[in-house]
């Protein structure tokens, strides 16, 4: 039967109509709407980036995170953000507080006025959480997810498990936990302390103390669940970072269904746990864990409602107990493992808190009460959770426009509250802000946020973390009893490297555990005489005795009044021997933080008068640890302290040098020892003395490390020229026959790095030959040139106007597949340009953008020197204007270029306004030479009166009227036929005795 023609046409219609709709909806989801955001944003003061479509700013920020989680950063707390957050760092730095960023085609603003921040938490019906991708609640959603009524309804549910008299049920679990990590701790702790990687441990801590608290079961029984809930994290970590397509998560992708297996699995395994407790409950069994109130709660509201719609479904109970895995282990065990680091860097801090703990629980049970009364260890716990919070961002949606302070934000933004930022922030703390000072907390948190909200590690109005006294009181637990049993010290294969994820070190805390001994007599002339009388036959002498007994305190004595024991131990008069403290240190060979500790003790109280044995000593004892910068400034300090009288030679080596070898094997040490001496003399610009120790060495066949001879050979480079730099390198690098052997000694190989240095060394120098000759010599020794070796050598061929040779140099680099980066592009664009050539520079620089090269302004410069050689001025102040849209500072003789070819071109007074622009916007002072190119081109074009204005501004910038001056202005006086005003300079210029050039 034939479909009738207005039939086919209405579908037809409808059809056209519904792929319209649609149509609309994606470009106004991925277009319109976030320009639109984006003009209302710009004109409430909000700064940042440009909407790229669809991605918004995710993938330089998903770039910049990769690329600071690839590394770790120095031990210091103001790099925490830029690590966690780098882009978001960025912008707040390029364009301020006031900013936002585009996670895809949705902008977020950064709101950092506590005011403002506080309004945000206390409307928590207004302001709630955005949706986001919707696979991040495979892991959890729960309280923390919920939002208006029904939130209200969970967290009434949920309230009474939190309540303090049930926390107080909890303690014996907390303490039975914590035993369980202490006992295996026991077993592996020996006595002179042994590295533990303490994160793994607390992490068990807080996965058990959530099981029994929770669930009444042990971690071994919810193993499953927390193994697969950390996969799931590192999973949804990964679509984190990615922009949400709606419908993508429908897709049958390896993640994807990794996820939903992973969501079903965890969902089995607590079903289990919940029916279980559901038929003890039935059979009139309680229980006083988090479960067990929670179901208990739930079964009231149902019963007194007489509807099952009035309390929790199986599966809401299910995401709440998904909920109290994930957020009472991972935040529990960041605030440990932050509180261990920071101790261990701060034993000043470990000390007081150690004995408050022995003070208030001595030898008894630890119980509530108790734990209230640790004053010390709740300061040190709120200042590292204002230094390291778990939850250092929260965020909140704007649903429909709304005000907002003095703010009026459109639906549809996000807004980001950075906690950390405002717990850093110096204008709140003071400058000590980002040091670790609990101090700050001894008048209570209101005294030290001076009644402002700049302290929320919890979160902050209705909706503040309803586990926080929960976790506090697990927190205080743990370290009590951690404190009361064992001491601990930061290893040297610690790596600072907070991770996005909750904050938690990206490579573990490796400490140095020792076991705490508490001797029951003073460390002090009555140990000398205890250690004396009991030792058997032969007695100790005096010196072995006061050894033995400073040894014993340092390792055992663990309290703050170890060193006052010390100083009553040294001699009164004398103090220590150098000696005896190298004997001391040797004993503590394998505590070296410890060892270290002690010789800056005796240096500060002048208890030892050093000698450089004891130096030598400590120096080794360190680097044997591979505590190389700790071994390096006292190296320093043993060369200022002990200057050699001598000037070093072979048959009189510096003394230090003497010593280190001498002492060599009787600490143990490690060969590299000797560089840190050589690379302490370079730093000192000590060239001869460490020239004279590499041959010393390699007399006997000991040669320095390579980053060694490297920086040698580019310290004499640049004081002593490429040849000189060029001779240390063949003496160290090149094999020589040995005499009468015939055979060659090998030394160290050359790398990239030596043959850049020289390179880099002639090219300075305009002696292209050598820069080829050093080339040749790097491929003979099949060392593999790098990016920048291949710069420099295009580079010579640019500054020697042959680009032949450089583009053939180009191609080798592809040839090679080595990526051409910027320096490459810069340099090949600045030759080209330098020729004449402005086209190919373009060129060129047309495929670096093709690329995703980004261009600095040094490549910009190098096209507008370009332009202006061509006298296309045109293309040159295009050219400028992009370099200031993209930020970039102009050098004084790229100014100078554009202004002399304006003059040439366009006429002096456009060189001018030129020249007055540039100084306005980028804020800078003018050369002299700039000065003199507009006096030099007003006086030509007879515009005398102006020429003078701008001699009095020159004068006034402090640049004295030099021979150029006053010969524009006689010219231009001669050619306006005023011969008396130009006589009248040539005298002028005859009594100030100016010279015919600058001086």
């Amino acid at each position: 039967m034939e479909i009738p023609y207005n039939f086919k046409l209405a579908i037809f219609s409808f059809a056209i109509i519904f792929v319209l709709r649609w149509a609309w909806r994606i470009l106004n989801y991925v277009w319109l709407k976030p320009k639109y955001l984006e003009k209302q944003l710009r004109q409430e003061g909000f700064k940042g980036n440009s909407y790229k479509f669809l991605f918004g700013d995710m993938k330089e920020m998903s770039k910049m995170g990769e690329e600071a989680l690839s590394k770790p950063v120095n031990f210091s707390h103001d790099m925490i953000w830029p690590r966690i957050n780098p882009f978001i760092h960025k912008i707040i730095t390029n364009y301020g507080k006031n900013s936002f960023v585009w996670f895809g085609p949705r902008p977020a603003v950064v709101i950092m006025d506590p005011e403002v921040i506080k309004e945000v938490m206390m409307k928590n019906y207004v302001f709630q959480k955005p949706g986001g991708n919707p696979l991040t609640k495979l892991l959890a959603t729960g309280i923390a997810d919920y939002e208006a009524d029904k939130w209200a309804v969970h967290r009434r549910l949920l309230n009474p498990a939190f309540h303090l008299d049930k926390l107080k049920h909890m303690l014996p679990a907390f303490k039975l936990t914590a035993s369980e990590m202490l006992g295996k701790w026991e077993k592996i702790v020996s006595r002179e302390g042994s590295e533990i990687d303490v994160l793994s441990y607390l992490q068990t801590l807080t996965s058990d103390a959530i099981s029994r608290t929770a669930f009444g079961s042990s971690y071994e029984e919810g193993i499953k669940i927390f193994e697969l809930q950390k996969e799931q994290i590192q999973l949804i970590l990964q679509v984190s970072r990615t922009v949400y397509i709606p419908g993508w998560r429908f897709l049958p992708t390896k993640r994807n269904k990794r996820m939903k297996q992973i969501f079903n699995e965890v969902r089995t395994l607590i079903l289990e746990i919940i029916n279980k407790r559901m038929r003890m409950i039935e059979a009139g069994e309680s229980h006083d864990d988090l479960l067990g109130i929670l179901l208990s709660s739930n079964l009231k509201e149902v019963q007194q409602h007489g509807n099952k719609k009035f309390g929790m479904t199986i599966d809401e109970v299910i995401e709440e107990c998904k909920l109290f895995y994930f957020a009472g282990q991972e935040t529990t065990s960041t605030l440990l493992v932050w509180t261990m680091i920071l101790l261990s860097q701060h034993p000043n801090w470990q000390d007081r808190a150690r004995e408050e703990v022995l003070q208030v629980f001595g030898s008894n049970e630890v119980d509530y009460d108790k734990l209230n009364q640790l004053k010390v260890v709740t300061i040190i716990l709120n200042e590292v959770l204002r230094l390291y919070p778990a939850g250092y961002m929260m965020t909140r949606m704007v649903q429909t426009k709304t005000n907002l302070g003095n703010l009026c934000l459109p639906g549809g933004v996000q807004l980001l509250l950075p906690t950390i930022l405002l717990q850093h922030d110096t204008e709140i703390w003071g400058d000590d802000a980002m040091e670790f000072n609990p101090e700050r907390f001894s008048d209570g948190i209101l005294k030290a946020t001076k009644g402002q909200l700049v302290f929320f590690p919890f979160g902050w109005g209705p909706r503040i973390c309803i586990g926080q006294n929960f976790a506090m009181l697990e927190a205080k637990m743990a370290m009590a009893m951690i404190l009361k049993h064992y001491a601990f010290e930061l290893s040297s294969s610690y790596s600072h490297a907070p991770h996005p994820l909750m904050l938690q070190p990206q490579y573990g805390a490796p400490l140095i555990l020792y076991k705490r001994t508490v001797l029951s007599f003073p460390l002090t002339k009555h140990l000398l005489s205890t250690i004396s009388a009991s030792t058997s036959s032969p007695p100790q002498s005096e010196d072995e005795t006061l050894v033995s007994a400073a040894t014993t305190i340092l390792k055992h004595h663990r309290s703050k009044s170890r060193w006052s024991e010390i100083l009553s131990l040294a001699p009164p008069t004398s103090g220590f021997t150098p000696s005896q403290v190298s004997k001391i240190i040797l004993q503590l060979r394998n505590t070296p933080h410890l060892a270290l500790r002690f010789f800056n003790f005796t240096v500060h109280r002048s208890i030892c008068c050093h000698s450089v044995s004891s130096y030598a000593t400590i120096i080794h004892i360190l680097s044997r640890s591979r505590l190389k910068s700790q071994a390096l400034e006292l190296i320093k300090c043993a060369i200022r302290k002990f200057p050699d009288t001598h000037k070093p030679d072979s048959s009189n080596p510096p003394r230090i040098f003497e010593i280190l070898v001498k002492t060599y094997r009787s600490c143990d040490s490690a060969p590299f020892v000797f560089d840190l001496l050589i690379k302490a003399y370079l730093d000192s610009k000590k060239i001869d003395v460490s020239v004279q120790l590499v041959r010393i060495l390699a007399s006997k066949n000991i040669f320095p490390h390579i980053v060694v001879c490297n920086s040698l050979i580019e310290l004499i480079a640049k004081s002593r020229g490429p040849f000189a730099a060029y001779d240390m390198y063949v003496e160290i690098f090149r094999c020589e026959k040995g005499e009468g052997s015939g055979t060659e000694v090998k030394g160290v190989m050359a790398n990239a790095y030596t043959f850049n240095v020289l390179m880099v060394a002639f090219h300075r120098e305009g002696v292209v030959e050598k820069v080829e000759e050093v080339w040749k010599e790097m491929m003979a020794k099949n060392c593999t040139p790098n990016v920048y070796s291949y710069s420099i050598l295009m580079a010579a061929y640019c500054e020697d106007g042959r680009m032949e040779n450089a583009m053939k140099v180009w191609k080798e680099m592809g040839y090679e597949d080595v990526k051409h980066d910027i320096v490459a592009y810069n340099t090949i664009i600045e030759g080209f340009c330098k020729v004449g050539k402005v086209e190919r520079a373009e060129e060129v620089f047309r495929e670096m953008v093709f690329n995703g090269v980004e261009c600095t302004c040094v490549t910009l410069e190098h096209l507008i020197n370009g332009h202006c050689m061509s006298r296309n001025i045109d293309a040159a102040l295009v050219l400028y204007k992009d370099m200031c849209r993209k930020g970039f500072k102009p050098e004084s003789s790229t100014i100078d270029v554009v202004a002399k070819v304006l003059c040439d071109k366009s006429g002096v007074f456009d060189a001018l306004e030129f020249v007055r622009a540039v100084i306005e916007k980028h804020d800078i002072v003018p050369r002299k030479k700039t000065y003199e190119l507009l006096i030099q081109s007003l006086c030509k074009e007879g515009w005398m009166e102006e020429a003078l204005k701008l001699q009095v501004e020159m004068v006034g910038k402090g640049y004295a009227p030099n021979f150029e001056i006053y010969s524009a202005f006689i010219d231009g006086y001669i050619k306006q036929g005023d011969e008396e005003k130009a006589e009248t300079l040539r005298n002028e210029m005859l009594r100030n005795k100016i010279p015919c050039k600058d001086s």
